[in-house]
């Protein structure tokens, strides 16, 4: 149905927006079901299922126990849950119900479309029935409708729906205990979700070729929760780059590598979830620098009995100067002179018969 390949068939060539699974087996989900809803979700296919009637857990039913997938129980025209519709444990609720109706007259139970024949198909007629397989194509033809109508995908279409859903009756046996609530598809058409906020505090702090990018979580995470970070970066006045990651992480760290010292930076940073991002929120500005490499003194000559003078090598880097200091032998060491970055480097007025050690180092910008 949502159009992967099937060995023997040929492709589907209009691939479904809503699949509805009004069925169940007493297992646990089976590895193969799991794969086939994780295929279905890849392709654009969001995925409703019967929670069962079996009045114990759905998590011991297949595909309704699967994850990723929509599974609706059961309630009456009161908003209690049926007797007999499967329902959540404890840290994993029943994500949706819907009206599925109870034995009995057409006062309370569902009327659909059926066909009269008794063993071969004969015409089209109605009948009334019962159980969370007729609660599922419920919220199946709301998600049609939602996709229809807003584009959004399966994900999405699955938190609106539970964001959108009618909370229990007061008097329900399910207040507090069965999950989102029950269907409201006009609720679900009519109602925007909302995006994040902008991320708080993004600031910026410079390396050596690089630049890590923190912040804050926002104030509001909208409709659903925080699933990830947008994250760009750009030289000033540049075009915006995406920051991208191994993987989408909740971390609100990110480090940018490869970049050019002495070029000014800034990063931006949008919340996202499964709605989409919100607005962005822009760093401050940063120059990545690196330190110079290490001065090397390549020989030492003693041009008269008071001076000395020092070949140096270096570091390649762009220089502002060269700094040294002399340290006697049994004293603390002088203060750091500055001078021209240059490849000698002669002391003079020293004492004769006196053991010096002279440091020197490199320093930019």
């Amino acid at each position: 149905a949502s159009g992967g390949e099937v060995p023997g068939l040929p492709l589907n060539p209009t691939p479904a927006d809503a699949i509805n699974l009004s069925g169940s087996s007493a297992a646990t989900c089976q590895p193969f079901v799991q794969a086939a809803i994780d295929g279905a979700l890849s392709r654009g296919s969001a995925v409703v299922a019967s929670a069962g009637n079996g009045a114990r857990a759905f998590t011991a039913e297949s595909p309704a126990g699967c994850y990723d997938i929509i599974t609706v129980g059961a309630v009456d025209r009161l908003g209690n849950r049926a007797a007999y519709s499967n329902f959540g444990v404890a840290g994993r609720d029943l994500p949706l119900f819907a009206p599925g109706g109870v034995n009995g007259s057409s006062a309370v139970s569902v009327l659909s479309t059926v066909n009269l024949g008794a063993t071969l198909p004969t015409i089209d007629g109605y009948a009334t029935s019962y159980g969370t397989s007729m609660a599922a194509p419920l919220v199946a033809g709301g998600v049609a409708l939602l996709r229809a109508h807003t584009g959004m995908g399966p994900a999405a279409v699955a938190e609106h729906v539970r964001d959108t859903s009618r909370r229990f009756p007061a008097s329900s046996n399910c207040t507090g205990s069965c999950g989102a609530g029950i269907l409201d598809v006009n609720a679900a058409l009519t109602t925007l979700p909302r995006l994040p906020q902008a991320p708080g505090a993004v600031t910026a702090s410079p390396a050596d070729a690089t630049m890590a990018v923190t912040w804050l979580a926002p104030a509001d995470p909208g409709s659903a929760d925080v699933i990830g970070d947008d994250v760009e970066y750009r030289e000033l006045g540049g075009t915006w780059i995406p920051a991208g990651g191994l993987w989408s992480s909740t971390l609100r760290h990110r480090v940018v590598l490869a970049l050019t010292n002495g070029v000014g930076y800034q990063a931006r940073v949008a919340a996202r979830t499964v709605f989409g991002p919100g607005p962005w929120a822009q760093s401050n500005i940063v120059t990545p620098r690196a330190l110079p490499g290490s001065v090397r003194i390549r020989s030492v000559r003693y041009p008269d009995k008071t001076s000395v003078r020092l070949a140096l090598r270096l570091p390649h880097e762009s220089l502002v100067g060269i700094q040294y200091r002399l340290t006697r032998t049994g004293r603390s060491p002088q203060v750091w002179q500055d001078t021209t970055a240059a490849r000698t480097l002669r002391l003079a007025g020293l004492k004769r018969g006196v053991r010096y050690t002279v440091e020197v180092r490199a320093y930019n910008e």
